[in-house]
């Protein structure tokens, strides 16, 4: 009994990668004969690495794609700045490149390996990337393709690599040792992009729009990814699996994070940091908590910029002709959602179309004025899948949020090694869904949703192989069900 189900789970090479196939192997193989003729016919020495580097990945995720998936990992959030400078057309940059490369790469991987797995949240993620198409169509009619270009292709781009990179850690992650790594991974991928930021800065960081403060961005595109981004390894670091990072790095580490999160003056960074940590600690260290918040109430008396970014709601709301004053209250960005919400209202079951913020939002800053996709985005994830998708959208993206909630919340209700990385990832889950409805929209910063899907599905996987490792002869746990003893088969 035990010899056959041991057999349906994955093949682990001594790298502890998946075997190889054959297919896989002759594909790396062609790539690389290709990029050895690309060295040589190419007119131009960039072109000509830049090609071999895409074959060396593509190769590289075909032989080794646990190897990949790790070094995407790294390097996603380093890349993040990137995907505003394109090769003439829009989404022609590195990032989008490389997450285009992750879709291929897994679905070879999926689609040739046995005994894929599906965890049960996969469905409804699948369902949005679905609804997600027919609203780049409704796009293309309600605001007209030509105006759109190649906004909702790269969303859609976007999308299948969130998909791709949950599915990937799922069944790739053969362990709860095989999780852990990418705690440790995650975690580590932020300290290039918070000591960039140290150094912007030190160096002396722009002053923000409609604002007086300098805000840093690190190799973000902007002050709230990268904050988010910030605040979320800033937690696994403290409360994640990853004591295999020694002290001498960590802690350092962490405290780069945090000052790197102070510096952003993200909301989005601030919750979800503030939040989750009282969240985490309270059940162990109620008197660290007592002491954050009295911490917090003194450091925002002190500096008036921190307060000013925590308490905004005294700032007068700018009218829909205004360019920037008043761009950071708390008040201009109901009077933006409201707005929207207008908008969204006239057509209020299929919305306006993927990427239709900004073409239809009648506010618009001084560069935008005129100019047809000018607008604001939503700054509200609710807001923006109403006027993209309408209720259909968010009907499908509610029930995805109520799958992985109580998906993570049995997880982490259960009595093996993830228990407490589930209950991480449960916290980190809310308070993003909770930022999204209330401050800002952190589903559109990839860096971080990456992070979070490939977390949430190596907790999955490792589930998955947990509990087919333990089922007995005589009745086995699959997930909230028992099932039967098979027959001959002895209990206990």
């Amino acid at each position: 009994m035990r010899a056959s189900r041991s057999a349906t789970l994955p093949s682990l090479s001594p790298a502890g990668a998946l075997a190889t196939t054959p297919a896989q192997a002759g594909a790396a193989l062609a790539l690389s004969l290709l990029a050895g003729l690309t060295l040589v016919a190419g007119p131009d020495w960039w072109v000509a690495f830049g090609l071999l580097g895409v074959a060396a990945l593509t190769a590289l995720g075909l032989m080794r794609p646990a190897l990949f998936l790790s070094l995407f990992l790294l390097v996603r959030p380093v890349l993040d700045e990137f995907s505003q400078s394109t090769a003439g057309v829009q989404s022609a940059n590195v990032a989008g490149a490389l997450g285009a490369l992750l879709v291929a790469i897994a679905i070879v991987v999926l689609v040739s390996r046995r005994g894929t797995f599906s965890p049960p949240t996969t469905l409804p993620l699948v369902a949005i990337g679905l609804m997600s198409v027919i609203a780049a169509l409704q796009g293309t009619l309600e605001v007209g393709g030509s105006s759109l270009g190649l906004r909702p292709v790269s969303e859609l781009v976007r999308l299948a690599a969130l998909v791709a990179v949950f599915l990937m850690a799922a069944n790739l992650s053969t362990g709860a040792d095989k999780a852990r790594t990418l705690f440790v991974i995650i975690g580590l991928s932020a300290i290039v992009p918070a000591g960039y930021g140290i150094w912007e800065l030190i160096s002396g960081a722009p002053i923000k729009e409609g604002t007086d403060t300098a805000r840093i961005s690190g190799t973000f595109t902007g002050p709230v990814p990268f904050g988010a981004f910030m605040a979320f390894t800033s937690l696994i670091m403290i409360f994640g699996p990853v004591d295999r990072i020694r002290g001498w790095i960590r802690w350092p580490a962490l405290a780069l994070m945090l000052v790197a999160l102070t510096a952003s003056y993200s909301r989005v960074g601030w919750v979800l940091f503030v939040i989750g940590l009282a969240i985490l600690a309270w059940p162990s260290q109620k008197r660290l908590v007592v002491a954050l918040v009295i911490l917090l109430i003194g450091v925002a008396a002190a500096v008036p910029t921190v307060r000013e970014r925590a308490l905004p709601l005294g700032d007068q709301a700018p009218s829909a002709e205004s360019s920037a004053a008043g761009y950071e209250s708390y008040g201009w960005r109901i009077e933006n959602w409201r707005g929207l919400l207008d908008k969204w209202a006239e057509r209020p079951l299929l919305g306006h179309g993927l990427e239709s913020v900004t073409f239809v939002n009648p506010r618009s800053p001084v560069t935008g004025e005129g100019r047809s996709g000018g607008g604001y985005e939503a700054h509200n994830m609710l807001v923006r899948i109403l006027v993209e998708g309408g209720i259909v959208l968010l009907v499908v993206y509610l029930a995805y949020f109520f799958a992985i909630i109580a998906r993570l919340r049995h997880l982490s209700r259960q009595r093996w090694e993830l228990r407490g990385p589930a209950r991480l990832l449960l916290v980190i889950w809310a308070l993003t869904l909770f930022t999204g409805a209330t401050t800002d929209d952190p589903l559109s910063l990839t860096a971080l949703m990456v992070g979070l899907l490939a977390l949430t599905g190596a907790v999955e996987g490792a589930w998955r192989v947990r509990d087919r490792a333990a089922e007995p002869a005589g009745q086995a746990a699959t997930g909230m069900f028992w099932r039967p003893a098979a027959p001959g088969s002895r209990a206990g």
